[in-house]
């Protein structure tokens, strides 16, 4: 998995998905991305709710992840493009003003 994105585009459609999530009762809240031919798929379910926000973006490699709900909060603080690829455990992520990677293994993200 491997993409670029705009910050506020993935923030604008993460804030509306998470509405489904915060919602559920369910212990494991997560957020699901997908990224696929060019576009980037965030969806979450719960309960019988389901959200579903297609982002245009640039995807060189296709792929899939599940991450905690809180993981994309980073990215409220972050503007412009974005880059973003899967390496084993850890979602790794660059921009112009910041770089880190998020563990999709755990419910907090690394910094």
């Amino acid at each position: 998995m491997k993409f670029v994105i705009k910050a506020e585009e993935l923030v604008k459609s993460k804030d509306k998905i998470k509405q489904v999530v915060l919602a559920s009762k369910l212990v494991k809240k997560s957020i699901y991305l997908k990224a696929n031919d060019n576009e980037l798929i965030l969806y979450a379910q719960s309960q019988g709710n389901y959200g579903e926000a297609h982002i245009p973006c640039g995807v060189e490699t296709n792929g899939f992840v599940e991450l905690s709900e809180k993981s994309l909060d980073v990215f409220d603080f972050i503007e412009g493009e974005v880059f973003f690829e899967l390496d084993g455990k850890h979602l790794k992520y660059k921009s112009s003003s910041a770089k880190g990677k998020i563990n999709t293994n755990s419910t907090e993200p690394d910094f």
